[in-house]
């Protein structure tokens, strides 16, 4: 097998990094993976994928078939991968795949299509680089990795809402008395969708203003 990938020294920050089992795996995963659409054995298989099974798994890597279960399970609770069983062998997809091997560096730290179905290929999620910046902003650092599955499902283009949302918030009274007592767990804010809410309450709040501006003109009138 010819060609090459890329691995950033970013690499060195991410939580399995220092677990040599599901490193290798993930690093072996990047090298099977589809650099392009093809068709195998019948099947399409996508840019960022690849079709395996554990026993193959075992033998390319000289692991056992536990710890590559062990390890599979591993990034897929850290939203690393995904795995589709089929009637002949698994489909595994890098879940950030664009991110690790796009041509432009630049554009490295903003891409997170997701590749499964060809309708979510179209949705583009948030990204391990917009979930820190997040994650630096949210004062309640309780949970990051609950945390982080949920952002990493949100739409991108919430993450501008989101951080004002938040920057708002967190001078805000009820975050701030007590010493910061009050503070929802950041999945709790997630889930809640609170940032919409909040940013509803601004709206509101300058509809209103408008119609007393108003009604002082039409009395002035």
């Amino acid at each position: 097998m010819s060609g090459w990938i890329k691995l950033h020294k970013k690499i060195e920050s991410w939580e399995w990094y220092k677990h040599p089992n599901t490193k290798a795996l993930f690093l072996h995963l990047l090298i099977k993976a589809n650099y392009e659409d093809k068709t195998w054995r019948g099947c399409l298989v996508k840019r960022g994928q690849v079709p395996i099974g554990r026993k193959a798994l075992s033998v390319q890597l000289g692991m056992s078939e536990q710890n590559i279960r062990t390890s599979l399970a591993n990034l897929k609770s850290t939203n690393d991968i995904t795995i589709k069983p089929t009637n002949k062998f698994s489909l595994i997809t890098i879940i950030q795949y664009e991110y690790y091997q796009v041509k432009d560096a630049e554009v490295a730290n903003t891409l997170t299509t997701k590749l499964t179905t060809p309708k979510e290929e179209k949705n583009i999620y948030m990204c391990i680089s917009d979930f820190e910046e997040f994650w630096k902003e949210y004062p309640n650092k309780k949970n990051k990795k609950k945390a982080r599955d949920k952002f990493l499902n949100l739409k991108k283009s919430l993450l501008p809402e989101i951080i004002l949302s938040l920057k708002k918030q967190k001078v805000a009274e009820s975050w701030t008395k007590d010493q910061g007592r009050f503070i929802p767990h950041p999945t709790t804010w997630l889930n809640g969708e609170r940032w919409s809410d909040e940013v509803e309450e601004d709206r509101q709040l300058s509809n209103i203003d408008l119609d007393k501006i108003k009604q002082s003109l039409n009395n002035t009138l």
